[in-house]
């Protein structure tokens, strides 16, 4: 459950998944003879040496969101990395990555009394 839980929390939007490719190569090492992360970001393992091979294919990277802006009042502008459906953005936690350290904001959105006519 530890290994499922630390696993879940560790971010890897897709184009960004270092952090998750460690872990799973960390965790691949215990268990398997051999361990590498190909040009492409695989991880790949290999264990034993017969002759019938067996493969196990997953997704280590999930949806998310990239920034492309910071405005001046520091509200920050993004773009979808993935999948996702914009009614569920608002109110949404999120944690931005940056150099400096994580950041956790949360998504709003301008009331509706304060919006203009095109917006």
């Amino acid at each position: 459950m530890e290994l499922l839980e630390r696993l879940c929390k560790t971010s890897g939007i897709s184009g960004f998944e270092n952090e998750i490719q460690e872990i799973m190569k960390k965790e691949f090492a215990k268990v398997c003879d051999e361990v590498e992360i190909d040009n492409l970001g695989n991880v790949i393992a290999k264990k034993g040496k017969g002759k019938k091979k067996v493969m196990i294919a997953a997704h280590m990277d999930e949806i998310g969101l990239l920034v492309k802006f910071i405005e001046k009042n520091g509200f920050l502008r993004f773009v979808k990395i993935g999948g996702i459906d914009n009614r569920t953005l608002i109110t949404q936690r999120v944690i931005i990555k940056t150099k400096k350290g994580d950041v956790k904001g949360i998504i709003g959105a301008k009331p509706p009394h304060l919006q203009k006519e095109e917006e």
